[in-house]
C-alpha cells in the first residue's frame, strides 16, 4: 500500500488526517478494509459511508462506469422485507421519492401500497404514440388534435374533444356534446331539453312503445 500525502496524522482513536494534498490508498492486490464509519467531508459520520457537501453547484456523489459495452451503475440489496424502504430521496421540502423491497414506487411519499403510488398531479408531454397511460389494454393519452382519447386496445374509442367539450364514443368527429357511432342502450328514460326550456322524457310505455311526453 503506498500513502502519498503532504501531511498525515493517525491519532489514537485510529483517524487518519491529512492536512494537505491527497491520501491514495492503491494496493497492489486484495482490498481496503475499512472496519467502522467513513466519512468524506466531515469528521463526525452517521452511517458506514456518509458524504458531507456543501456546495450549491457540486453533486454529493457521482458514479461512472466508463465500460463503453457492458458498464453497470449502482447496485443496491437490502433486507426482505417489503416494507423496509430499498432507496429513498429526501429534499428540503421533504421525502420526494421512495422504492420499497417489495418493488413498490412512491412519488411525495414513503408508503407507496402498488407499483407506482404518486402523492400528487402526473404530467406528461408530448403526444400520442410518444406520451400518455399505457396499460395492458387500454390507453389514454392526448390526440394529435389536442383531444383526451382512452382507447380499449384499438377498438370503441372514448374521444374528449377540445374546444366545444364534445364527447365521442366510437368516433373522433364528434359534432355535438354527444355523438355516439353505434347503439344506445338506456335502462330508463332519456330527457331531452326542447328549444322552448322544456323537457321531454322519452322511454318505453306500458306496451313498449317508445314514446315521448313532457317531464
Amino acid at each position: 500500500m503506498f500513502i502519498v500525502a503532504f501531511a498525515l496524522y493517525a491519532a489514537a482513536d485510529g483517524t487518519i488526517t491529512t492536512e494537505t494534498g491527497d491520501l491514495t490508498l492503491s494496493p497492489a492486490s486484495g482490498n481496503i478494509l475499512l472496519d467502522g464509519k467513513l466519512g468524506i467531508g466531515g469528521n463526525t459520520p452517521s452511517y458506514p459511508l456518509h458524504v458531507y457537501v456543501q456546495n450549491p453547484t457540486s453533486y454529493a456523489g457521482y458514479i461512472y462506469n466508463t465500460d463503453p459495452v457492458d458498464g453497470r451503475g449502482l447496485f443496491i440489496r437490502t433486507a426482505n422485507s417489503a416494507s423496509v424502504n430499498a432507496v429513498t430521496v429526501k429534499t428540503g421540502a421533504g421525502y420526494v421519492f421512495t422504492i420499497l423491497n417489495n418493488g413498490n414506487v412512491g412519488v411525495g411519499t414513503t408508503s407507496p401500497s402498488h407499483k407506482l403510488t404518486v402523492a400528487g398531479k402526473i404530467y406528461t408531454t408530448g403526444l400520442w404514440p410518444n406520451a400518455g397511460l399505457i396499460f395492458n389494454h387500454h390507453s389514454i393519452f392526448e390526440g394529435t388534435d389536442h383531444s383526451l382519447r382512452i382507447w380499449n386496445n384499438g377498438d370503441n374509442p372514448i374521444y374528449l374533444l377540445p374546444g366545444g367539450g364534445n364527447v365521442g364514443v366510437g368516433t373522433t368527429g364528434a359534432t355535438e356534446k354527444l355523438t355516439v357511432d353505434g347503439n344506445i342502450q338506456a335502462s330508463g328514460k332519456i330527457k331531452l331539453k326542447r328549444p322552448d326550456g322544456a323537457y321531454a322524457c322519452c322511454g318505453p310505455d306500458n306496451t313498449n312503445q317508445w314514446v315521448c311526453t313532457n317531464c
